[in-house]
């Protein structure tokens, strides 16, 4: 089964690029442009998603509003924060709310693949445990 990635960002071209690097690459990709879209969709379809890819600034629910809901809806839920304010600061803050990585935008396409692999396949390795 291919993994499947929820991106949640405010920007069109964005959510686009993120599609296209994202599914080139193998993965199933579902896009929302808000945090209460975001939501809605994981209550809908929780354990579908290997991965949220998830922006820091949006309007309405921020990212890190967001991040918190998704935490009580599924804790071991991945999560990667990619947004272009990020300093230190919002990367102790995001990671402390159980962000697994944080990346500033524009990313690398490399980087980002190698950290959605990295995480994707980490799930996957403690699936594989539990079921041994």
């Amino acid at each position: 089964m291919t993994d499947k990635i929820l991106v949640v960002d405010d920007n069109d071209l964005d959510q686009q690029i993120f599609r296209d690097l994202l599914e080139s690459a193998g993965y199933f990709v579902d896009t929302v442009n808000s945090g209460e879209e975001a939501l809605k969709t994981l209550k809908e379809r929780l354990d579908d998603y290997k991965l949220v890819i998830l922006d820091m600034f949006m309007p309405g629910m921020s990212g890190q509003e967001t991040l918190r809901h998704i935490r009580k809806l599924k804790r071991e839920l991945k999560v990667m924060i990619v947004s272009a304010y990020l300093t230190d600061i919002t990367n102790k803050v995001m990671l402390g709310l159980g962000a697994r990585h944080c990346l500033k935008k524009p990313v690398d396409r490399d980087v980002l693949l190698g950290a959605v692999s990295d995480l994707t396949e980490e799930k996957s390795e403690v699936n594989q445990e539990a079921s041994l």
